[in-house]
């Protein structure tokens, strides 16, 4: 898969066929898209290409009255593409001179000129352009003008549940991880550089790996304690997260921490990948350490009987 950072760096090619969108979290709605713009591209033996913005429209838009948290920032967001069978990503800075572009100037300067498009593979509820005029309708409009074909995909539900990214960060925001996971058609995933702690877990006798979040406006969970499958340079491996501010322990700051189990060792800058599996309990505040210990060992006896049932699935 080619990745291309601006418009003038992607080579013309007769015959692409096409999707574009924010694509945040690559959900189950969006691989339905891309696996049909990728089949009808094998069937006309032209380019599949995906076009989408860095930074997300509404971070744009929005500026600083309504930041948003972000699913897939632009790096995870690659490397899932990377594995769904596409030729192309177009990544196109988003800025203000794009909000203002009227969708047919967009169209016939991006899509026909400089891709190439034959076919405009679309979501039924995209929009894009000035004034969000850029919907189905108009696209339709604009490939008989230019000669593109244009197939709406209509949207994926779970029991009669729409799935969007909006949905899927509310599930987050409420700590909702089965839910989550299974509107993204994947564990849910974070990724890191461990860093240098406070050694409490350590004294608590469950040493903890405290993470630096990679991906900025990247989304955290629901603040308490979750089961987790944890990536490191040895393997994978089972554990526990904590995400929030240790209030028994005088936290000044959020954190997100692992415990590895039946693991020892120096986990120092080392890059390490957590993916959520199932929230255990609400973080809260203990009356002594003693408490926090112990029901601590029984977040450890839960997170391990929930990570088993979960693999024999």
């Amino acid at each position: 898969m080619q990745v291309y950072h601006a418009i003038d760096q992607i080579p013309y090619e007769k015959g692409s066929c096409l999707t574009i969108g924010t694509f945040d979290g690559i959900h189950l709605g969006h691989q339905k898209i891309i696996g049909e713009l990728v089949q009808r591209s094998h069937q006309k033996k032209g380019r599949s290409v995906l076009i989408t913005f860095h930074p997300h429209p509404q971070l744009v838009i929005q500026k600083k009255t309504n930041p948003i948290d972000l699913l897939t920032p632009i790096e995870e967001k690659l490397t899932i593409l990377e594995g769904l069978g596409l030729d192309a990503v177009l990544v196109i800075p988003f800025t203000d001179e794009l909000v203002n572009m009227e969708p047919e100037i967009f169209v016939d300067k991006v899509l026909v000129q400089s891709v190439g498009v034959s076919e405009f593979i679309l979501g039924y509820n995209h929009v894009f352009g000035r004034g969000q005029r850029g919907d189905v309708k108009l696209i339709g409009e604009l490939g008989k003008h230019h000669h593109f074909t244009v197939e709406v995909i209509g949207p994926v539900s779970i029991s009669g549940d729409i799935i969007s990214s909006t949905k899927i960060r509310q599930m987050l925001h409420q700590g909702d991880i089965i839910k989550a996971n299974q509107y993204l058609g994947r564990n849910y995933r974070l990724e890191g550089i461990v860093k240098k702690g406070n050694h409490i877990g350590q004294k608590l006798g469950f040493p903890t790996a405290n993470i630096k979040v990679i991906g900025e406006h990247k989304l955290l969970p629901k603040n308490g304690v979750y089961a987790v499958l944890i990536d490191i340079e040895d393997g994978q491996f089972s554990g526990m997260a904590n995400i929030g501010y240790r209030p028994t322990v005088n936290g000044k700051h959020q954190e997100t921490e692992v415990h590895i189990h039946y693991f020892s060792g120096d986990l120092y800058h080392q890059h390490i990948a957590v993916e959520f599996i199932q929230r255990i309990r609400d973080e809260r505040q203990f009356e002594s350490t003693g408490a926090l210990i112990s029901q601590i060992e029984r977040d450890r006896i839960n997170s391990i009987e929930m990570l088993s049932k979960n693999m024999r699935r």
